[in-house]
């Protein structure tokens, strides 16, 4: 069972209206990566944000396990684990370019969940 913040209870809403049009789930690492150091995704489509399941621990977690979300202590759905990594410092640093340690996105992302799971 997995509790997902608002901001991933939104993504999940944006992937089932296609507002992510082409993304169709989380970004697993190799994607994440090549958005955030070429803005682009595998397919070569321009895309400048990550999109990631954030979780605060993922040791009980294995790729192939499905997990129901829960989102409020409501169902929400299920997805298969595909992938999980966690988010490096400077991975953030690239992504808002700068290493200030007191930028607010810096600050938001390291007081967040940093671990991401990647669904299937």
């Amino acid at each position: 069972m997995l509790q997902v913040t608002h901001e991933n209870f939104l993504d999940l809403k944006y992937f089932a209206s296609s507002v992510f049009y082409p993304l169709e789930g989380f970004m697993n690492y190799e994607e994440y990566k090549k958005v955030i150091y070429e803005m682009q995704l595998l397919n070569g489509e321009i895309w400048t944000l990550p999109i990631t399941l954030e979780v605060d621990d993922f040791k009980d977690i294995y790729v192939g396990q499905k997990q129901d979300l829960y989102y409020q202590d409501k169902f929400i759905g299920n997805i298969q684990i595909e992938d999980k990594f966690c988010v490096q410092d400077q991975d953030l640093y690239e992504i808002f370019q700068t290493k200030d340690e007191k930028h607010p996105g810096i600050i938001k992302e390291k007081n967040a969940l940093l671990c991401v799971l990647v669904e299937r």
